[in-house]
């Protein structure tokens, strides 16, 4: 298909959700109603596909009731499925935060079988977590991925453990990131498993210019650090590595 070719059916997609024309099912949640074309919804989703190749009462009467969701998550899937693309935000409505939203928006795709919007919340997820990390809702978010995606989903898990490991020394002083630390053993266990390949993998022997005794530790470059036979302090141990 030539570039002008889909350029030409997106924007028909898009023309087609904005007006509501030819919606041949509605998508309820939480009160509110979403009308959908059929072909678009099961064409990317295992759940809306497999609900149509069944006998399901559902499917008798073209509305769908979605369970234990946000209408704001519900839009932003809609609106992917249409535009490939959906507002990272939640926009003015959105009851929760970015961070909450595109953790649920993941939830919700692997729940239905939607891997592209998987991957799509899990780049945005990433690029959000990497800069609010430090704020108050990051904690809850960790129990929320971790209470809505299956162990073997690695996908947000991965993400968070990276953020956390990078940033720990500052999450450590925050009482509520404790608390999951305390409450969440997988999340736990996650975070220790992975320090321990750090440890393994980046301890080096170094020898100390000032005693010339050899110990072993963990030092990125740059970083002050003192001899554990002397105390001699430098901040350029990549010099006295052993080889």
């Amino acid at each position: 298909m030539e570039l002008q070719d889909t350029y030409s059916l997106s924007a028909g997609l898009k023309r087609y959700h904005d007006s509501g024309q030819f919606t041949d099912l509605t998508i309820r949640v939480a009160g509110e109603e979403f009308k959908v074309h059929r072909v678009i919804v099961c064409s990317q989703s295992e759940y809306f596909s497999r609900l149509y190749d069944g006998d399901w009462k559902e499917t008798a009467r073209n509305e769908v009731d979605i369970e234990e969701a946000e209408p704001g998550v519900v839009e932003a899937m809609i609106c992917f499925m249409y535009n490939r693309n959906y507002d990272s935000s939640g926009g003015p409505q959105c009851r929760v935060s970015p961070l909450f939203l595109n953790a649920q928006v993941y939830s919700l795709a692997e729940r239905l079988g939607i891997p592209c919007l998987m991957e799509k919340a899990k780049e945005i997820f990433k690029d959000i977590a990497s800069t609010c990390w430090d704020m108050d809702d990051f904690p809850p978010v960790i129990l929320e991925v971790y209470t809505t995606t299956p162990e073997t989903d690695r996908g947000l898990r991965d993400l968070i453990v990276r953020t956390c490991i990078a940033n720990l020394e500052s999450l450590l002083k925050k009482g509520e990131f404790l608390s999951v630390l305390e409450s969440c053993a997988p999340f736990s266990a996650d975070i220790a498993r992975t320090l321990a390949k750090i440890s393994t993998v980046q301890r080096n022997i170094y020898q100390c210019p000032d005693c010339r005794n050899q110990f072993e530790a963990s030092i990125s470059g740059g970083q002050i650090s003192y001899c554990v036979h002397c105390g001699s302090c430098d901040s350029n141990w990549d010099t006295h590595k052993v080889k």
